[in-house]
Parts: C-alpha cells; sequence; structure tokens
C-alpha cells in the first residue's frame, strides 16, 4: 500500500480549490499592465489579443484606455455631424453641408440662439458585445457623455448647452475613417438624409428627457454631462419592443438658459488618435460614452 505525504494529503484537505471555485477577475482586480487578462477566465492573453484563446470570450479591452472614471462599458465608437442654420455659417465652416471630416465643430450661438448644433451615435451595442456583456441582461444605471473642448476660440461667458434624444437617424458623409469627404447629401440644417426633410429644421428630437452642461468660456476641458435618463429611456425602449433604434443625441445651446456668450469648439470622432478610436492607446480626444 503507497503511503500519501503529509504534505500532499494536507494540500487536499485544507489547500485544495477547485477551477470553478475560483473567482474570475473583474474589472476591479485586473491590473493595468496586464491587458492580456481575460475577464471571464483568467487566462493570460498577449496584450494585442481581440479573443481569449482558452475560452474565446471577447477581451475587455484590447488596451487600457485612459478613463476619466469607473464603467462598465466605455462607448468610443459611432458616428457624428456638426450642423449650422443659414446665418450661422461660421469660420472655417462656411457651408451648412455636412463635412463629414469635421475632426471639431462649434456648439454655441453665432447668430441664431441654437443655430450651432452636434448630432452624435455611439454604437452601444458593438461597445457592450466587445466589454463581453450582452445587451439583453446589461443595464445601465448611469451614463456620462464626455466632451473635449478646444483651448480656442474663447467665449464672452459659459455656453449652457442641452442633450436630446433624436427620434430620425441622421446620415454622415461618406468615406472611411480619416478619409470623408464634404458631401451636399448629408445630414444638413434642413435633411437628415438625401430626400429626406427633417420635420422641424435643426433636427428632429424628444423634448423630455434633457441632459443640461455648460462649457468653460476659456481655455481647453473636458466636459461631463449626466445622460442617465436618456439611454436609460433607449434601453427601456429595447426592453419593451426587443429592438434596437437609437438614432443619437443632438447637442445644442440650452434655449432655456439666459447668457451672453457664442461659441466653443468641441472635438469629433475624427480627432481620435490612430485610425479607430478604440484601436489607440494614445490619449482620447473623440467624444466618449460612460455606462456604469
Amino acid at each position: 500500500m503507497t503511503r500519501v505525504p503529509g504534505w500532499l494529503l494536507s494540500l487536499f484537505l485544507v489547500g485544495w480549490t477547485s477551477v470553478a471555485a475560483l473567482a474570475a477577475p473583474t474589472a476591479s482586480t485586473i491590473p493595468p499592465y496586464d491587458l492580456g487578462l481575460c475577464p471571464t477566465c483568467g487566462f493570460h492573453n498577449l496584450p494585442e489579443a481581440r479573443l481569449c484563446g482558452k475560452c474565446l470570450r471577447a477581451l475587455r479591452w484590447p488596451t487600457m484606455p485612459p478613463r476619466v472614471g469607473p464603467a462598465a462599458v466605455v462607448v468610443r465608437e459611432g458616428f457624428d455631424t456638426f450642423i449650422r442654420s443659414w446665418n450661422d455659417q461660421v469660420p472655417p465652416h462656411r457651408f451648412d453641408q455636412d463635412a463629414g471630416a469635421d475632426a471639431a465643430g462649434p456648439l454655441g450661438t453665432w447668430y441664431e440662439l441654437t443655430g450651432l448644433r452636434y448630432l452624435v451615435r455611439f454604437d452601444i451595442p458593438k461597445a457592450v458585445t466587445e466589454a463581453g456583456r450582452s445587451m439583453e441582461t446589461f443595464t445601465p444605471t448611469r451614463a456620462t457623455l464626455v466632451l473635449r473642448v478646444l483651448a480656442t476660440p474663447d467665449s464672452p461667458a459659459e455656453v449652457p448647452v442641452a442633450a436630446f434624444l433624436l427620434t430620425r437617424p441622421f446620415l454622415e458623409g461618406p468615406g472611411r475613417w480619416h478619409r470623408h469627404v464634404s458631401w451636399d447629401q448629408g445630414t444638413t440644417w434642413t435633411h437628415a438624409a438625401p430626400m429626406l426633410a427633417w420635420e422641424r429644421a435643426g433636427g428632429d428630437f424628444a423634448p423630455t428627457p434633457v441632459a443640461t452642461g455648460r462649457l468653460p468660456a476659456t481655455g481647453s476641458a473636458e466636459i461631463y454631462l449626466d445622460v442617465s435618463e436618456l439611454i436609460a429611456a433607449r434601453f427601456a425602449e429595447f426592453r419593451r419592443t426587443g429592438k434596437w433604434f437609437d438614432p443619437g443625441l443632438i447637442l445644442m445651446r440650452d434655449p432655456t438658459a439666459p447668457g451672453r456668450c457664442r461659441y466653443r469648439m468641441i472635438q469629433g470622432f475624427q480627432a481620435a488618435p490612430g485610425t479607430q478610436p478604440l484601436r489607440s492607446a494614445d490619449p482620447p480626444r473623440s467624444p466618449e460614452l460612460y455606462l456604469e
């Protein structure tokens, strides 16, 4: 009869823990330098891996980008455009067609009170999937929109802004990343798409819910808008209908807030470093949406 060493017996009786009982690492336990650690099974992959080599689940992020705060999903991809009314052709934007290639654009007031507007649609389902979550079970309790403001030009006062839910999709200019071109058939102040006019010039949106914030009068800055109610409304509709319908958000000068302000320049998706915003380890410059 073979005797089992005492140290081996103690390992089985005291120190043994089954693989199934080991808790998978979470976002708070993954070291920032371990970029390839799978949050599902704990397998160590190469830092540039997109899928786990053991369980084939999507990794949380191919890089560990800087974050403004904790979040379950960070959305960095989508499309956007800046539109202007006929009287708001401010330099260097002397046209009312969708440019498609604007790395930054004006938000605020020039001639008309809300004549400088920003339309943005984040690809939330793609980001949720890449974060290893499911749209059917993931329900964010807080959503934060991050905007980056350029250092110039200044405004005489802070610019109050308001964000609303678009009710009709818009069409950006054609092309590919960092290769978009001006297109007179893209979204304009009067049209959402070719031969499809807005019901109301400047974009169709729901008056409620609304998210508000302020752009500083001078200097560059990162602005955080609490858009929890807006994103919650999208997810509530998804739960009710079973279909994801998200035309995006529209941002403009808050028409209810008094003030003698002008406009500030904010950065769009085309300002992202690299060829795509999610694939670069450089500090982000383009808009982000944090879902917690």
